[in-house]
């Protein structure tokens, strides 16, 4: 198919409402209107303006058949709607120190309301943590006393604090302290095969198998309050995969519990 014909089949999906657009395939499909159809035939049997018409006219005068109009319609169609589905499920999500925009949702609040929003499980990913993210932390125990959540949290070295933040605890120290003794504990898991040449740098956070943001910020107040910090919001499908990969890293071993 020509290029300049696929262009003009989708101006008119662009422009014409589905109603209108299955009408022209009927109206194809029952040969009404042909390759060699003109404008008064069109805009009688259509109710076409005078730009659309035009634009029908120049695809019906480019294909060879009405069949292939037919098929670029509903393929254009379906294109369009995966398109939609993507721009109302995928968000962009960041940290800035001094910028508010309109574009991205900030990481602390997008944080907070998907939490909030659990049902089921939680499943969060990061290279550090710090008390920083108390306030996450305790979203995270508040939603777990309303339901029987399934709760993983897995950091680089879950069980060891950083080199140059020793008085801070390790990851595994600041979950266990904010955690209250009437809950069951999260399963926390640590990267079994740290070296200096590996680390467990990934951040994300997956909920419900449904919702995941994957971001640059750790699990640090700073990144969630000052730094400048980038994520994307995505729900759909991926977020049971990338659960998946999760429970795969911990059935062979590349991921292994520090508590439990």
């Amino acid at each position: 198919m020509k290029e300049g014909l696929i262009d003009d089949i989708k101006k008119l999906v662009n422009r014409l409402s589905d109603e209108k657009l299955f009408k022209i395939q009927q109206e194809l499909y029952k040969k009404n209107i042909k390759t060699k159809s003109d404008s008064y035939e069109i805009k009688k049997i259509l109710k076409l303006n005078l730009d659309e018409t035009k634009i029908l006219l120049g695809i019906l005068k480019n294909s060879s058949s009405v069949e292939t109009i037919i098929i670029a319609i509903d393929l254009i169609q379906e294109i369009n709607k995966k398109q939609n589905e993507i721009k109302r499920n995928t968000s962009l999500i960041w940290t800035s120190p001094s910028i508010f925009h309109q574009s991205a949702g900030n990481t602390k609040s997008t944080i907070l309301r998907l939490i909030g929003s659990a049902k089921k499980s939680i499943t969060i990913v990061g290279y550090v943590m710090d008390w920083g993210v108390k306030d996450l932390l305790e979203s995270v125990i508040k939603v777990a006393e309303k339901y029987p959540l399934e709760i993983k949290i897995i950091l680089d070295r879950a069980d060891k604090p950083v080199e140059n933040r020793k008085r801070v605890g390790s990851p595994q120290q600041i979950i266990e302290r904010a955690w209250p003794p009437t809950l069951n504990e999260p399963e926390i898991y640590k990267y079994a095969k740290r070296s200096d040449a590996s680390v467990l740098h990934a951040k994300m956070l997956v909920i419900d198998s449904q919702k995941i943001l994957v971001t640059s910020a750790n699990l640090t107040g700073r990144a969630i309050h000052g730094n400048l910090e980038i994520g994307i919001l995505h729900k759909g499908h991926i977020a049971k995969k990338a659960e998946n990969l999760i429970h795969d890293l911990i059935s062979n071993k590349t991921l292994v519990q520090v508590n439990g």
